[in-house]
């Protein structure tokens, strides 16, 4: 039988520290499945397992918001890694939006 989920206990959950972002695009996608993103805001704590990401490779890439070149919007992109370049979509065919995970030098990963 499960238990009610106010009863689950998390286990103590480490932060990752900006050396993990700090490597190329494609080992740090691979490595964020899995990982859970925490959001403590007070008394409520949110907490969601990333199970799909993508790699994008810096300007070179069509598909990467940092394509363009540095801009006032994207400048985190190419800023120190670490930092959370978050960009909401909604998505009619699928519902959900989404957010990207920036390493920095124009690259991302995105859950």
């Amino acid at each position: 039988m499960r238990k009610p989920q106010s009863a689950i206990r998390l286990a103590p959950i480490r932060p990752l520290d900006r050396a993990f972002f700090a490597r190329p695009p494609r080992v740090v996608a691979r490595e964020l499945l899995g990982k859970v993103l925490v959001r403590r805001d007070r008394n409520v704590c949110l907490a969601a397992r990333i199970v799909e990401v993508e790699a994008y490779l810096g300007e070179n890439d069509p598909a990467a918001h940092s394509a363009a070149g540095n801009t006032l919007r994207n400048a985190v992109l190419f800023g120190p890694p670490g930092f959370a370049y978050v960009y909401e979509c909604f998505l009619r065919a699928r519902g959900k939006g989404g957010m990207r995970l920036i390493p920095g030098s124009g690259t991302a990963a995105w859950s």
